[in-house]
């Protein structure tokens, strides 16, 4: 699957924000995030995804079959919400990789700071 992160920041200015980008090693080596207030519906993390320089890597290259890019999107409307719910109490919350398979998504590492 393409390894994805998705997370939230607390920003002084505009409250929680959503990031969502290409994980794993590519977010050390060639970042390719993007970032939005939550909470975002269907079409905002559609938008948010297509914000990415490699979304097209998703719809499957070299032989590689697209990746479910609505189970990714559901994950990242849940996300924001869970962002917009609790943002008073989230310091940082890390996805980090979030495989996206042809069916379905799996959450491989997680990390939550509360803020202090």
């Amino acid at each position: 699957g393409h390894e994805m992160i998705l997370g939230i920041n607390h920003d002084a200015t505009f409250g929680p924000m959503l990031m969502l980008g290409f994980g794993g090693i590519h977010v050390e080596v060639n970042p390719d995030v993007a970032l939005s207030p939550v909470p975002l519906d269907k079409d905002g993390a559609s938008a948010l995804l297509d914000r990415l320089a490699g979304r097209a890597l998703l719809d499957g290259v070299r032989g590689e079959g697209p990746a479910d890019v609505d189970a990714l999107l559901d994950l990242v409307v849940k996300l924001s919400q869970f962002a917009a719910d609790h943002g008073d109490v989230i310091g940082e919350l890390d996805l980090n990789p979030v495989l996206v398979h042809t069916k379905g998504v799996s959450v491989v590492d997680a990390l939550l700071v509360k803020r202090s």
